[in-house]
């Protein structure tokens, strides 16, 4: 039989994000349609940037020990918003034999525009999270030229007043 790995992975809890809950109901509603057994490994707060994250570390544990056929996301940026790591873990699936899906980007990773489809997916997922952190970075410049606090712990001697 078929064992899905389930993965989702949520920054921030924000309303209008796609919540770890909805993921996961949604990868279970493909798995049931399909026959599959599933695990889920879910990994709350943390952000796409790399791949050192608990829930997503155990389930490549899973897959390396042969427990997964398929993993099964959401979406592509729910794995990783990194190109070279994206790249290499698209790689060792194929090594391993594991098959990645994701629920809203319909790919077939066995043909050669599959493959590049998902590579373009990729790449903007890179440009959005790089975007997000110039952006902040800005705004958080512009706050201090205005004298307003940015957050994070008081400097030693000083004191915040409003």
């Amino acid at each position: 039989m078929t064992v899905a790995a389930i993965y989702t992975r949520q920054s921030k809890d924000k309303k209008d994000s796609c919540s770890l809950e909805m993921q996961q109901e949604r990868c279970v509603a493909l798995c049931q349609a399909n026959g599959w057994d599933w695990r889920v490994y879910s990994d709350p707060g943390k952000s796409g940037k790399d791949l050192y994250r608990p829930s997503f570390q155990k389930m490549m544990g899973d897959i390396k020990a042969g427990k997964i056929q398929v993993v099964l996301v959401y979406r592509i940026d729910r794995i990783s918003r990194n190109i070279r790591d994206f790249f290499n873990l698209m790689e060792e699936f194929k090594e391993l034999g594991v098959g990645f899906r994701s629920l809203s980007e319909n790919f077939d990773t066995t043909t050669p525009l599959g493959r590049a489809m998902l590579g373009l997916v990729a790449i903007f997922a890179q440009l959005e999270r790089e975007t997000t952190a110039e952006r902040v970075r800005d705004n958080m410049l512009d706050r201090a030229r205005e004298g307003i606090w940015n957050g994070g712990p008081v400097n030693y001697g000083f004191k915040l007043s409003k």
